[in-house]
């Protein structure tokens, strides 16, 4: 999903949050979860960065949306054997350390986490209707399994 398809329902969701939770969630709270929601991301560029070693956010972007296609161009049996990027914050360890953080240094990482929680779902759902596999649970696990798979960008 783009990112700012990721702006646009973080936004509502959190805007849904404050409505119901105004008392809990507050402005700060709001604003929280919709930067969450979007700025997961960032583990994108950071794999472009180091692949590509290029800083430029725009061509990440269209680096992205590039591998994006190609991957969409792909029969939904092809994609199984291909990946676009190994992102280290779209996975369960990067929730329990959020939901840690939560507990143990401050009680605005609970926000952190339902936005970057949001983020997730929302990746999940998308995937599952393009791949035949689920990816982004474990980021470990997606490493270690990536290694036995073609990378979209070099076929």
């Amino acid at each position: 999903m783009l990112p700012q398809e990721h702006f646009v329902y973080g936004f509502f969701f959190a805007a849904l949050l404050l409505l119901i939770f105004s008392n809990t969630v507050g402005l700060i709270g709001f604003m929280i979860i919709v930067l969450s929601t979007v700025l997961i991301d960032f583990d994108h560029h950071m794999y472009h960065l180091y692949t590509k070693q290029e800083v430029s956010l725009a061509n990440a972007y269209k680096f992205f949306r590039n591998s994006r296609k190609k991957f969409l161009a792909l029969s939904k049996a092809k994609r199984a054997e291909y990946y676009s990027a190994w992102c280290m914050f779209h996975g369960v360890e990067a929730l329990i350390i959020a939901l840690l953080l939560t507990f143990f240094v401050s009680e605005y990482f609970g926000f952190v986490f339902i936005g970057m929680a949001f983020h997730l779902i929302l990746d999940y759902n998308e995937q599952w209707r393009l791949s035949p596999r689920i990816d982004r649970i474990s980021s470990a696990y997606d490493f270690l399994k990536f290694r036995k798979l073609q990378n979209i960008n070099d076929s």
